[in-house]
């Protein structure tokens, strides 16, 4: 990623944390989608505000790939604890796109939205490999 992408990941991770919609409507989505998910998840409220301390936390560490390397992976440790497997990351990275599409309308651009789909493979590739 370059440095131009990353600072649009970490804007559109700012813009997405003034919409506190947003962990409701992924969630939501997910279910929808992939209703199998939901058995993975308790707090569903102690959840959507995980991920987004979560974003902001990878949103940070994108600059730093040895940091993130280690946070996704432990992550990832974490997600198939839950029951989280290879399957799942390809759709919960499409309704991520999709949901941040939504709250933020024309403010997720086509290099807003290249961007994130770099940060958001290559952080799953991560949370997968540890």
């Amino acid at each position: 990623m370059t440095p131009e992408q990353v600072e649009l990941v970490r804007a559109t991770i700012a813009a997405v944390g003034e919409h506190p919609e947003f962990a409701d409507r992924f969630y939501l989505r997910l279910f929808e989608v992939a209703p199998a998910t939901e058995a993975m998840f308790g707090d569903l409220e102690s959840q959507r505000r995980k991920l987004t301390d979560e974003l902001v936390a990878m949103g940070e560490l994108l600059g730093d790939l040895t940091t993130l390397d280690a946070r996704a992976a432990e992550l990832g440790r974490r997600h198939r604890g839950y029951g989280v497997r290879a399957g799942h990351y390809p759709v919960a990275r499409a309704v991520m796109a999709e949901t941040v599409r939504e709250v933020l309308g024309d403010a997720f651009g086509p290099e807003e939205q290249d961007a994130w789909e770099r940060a958001t493979m290559l952080i799953t590739e991560l949370m997968q490999s540890g």
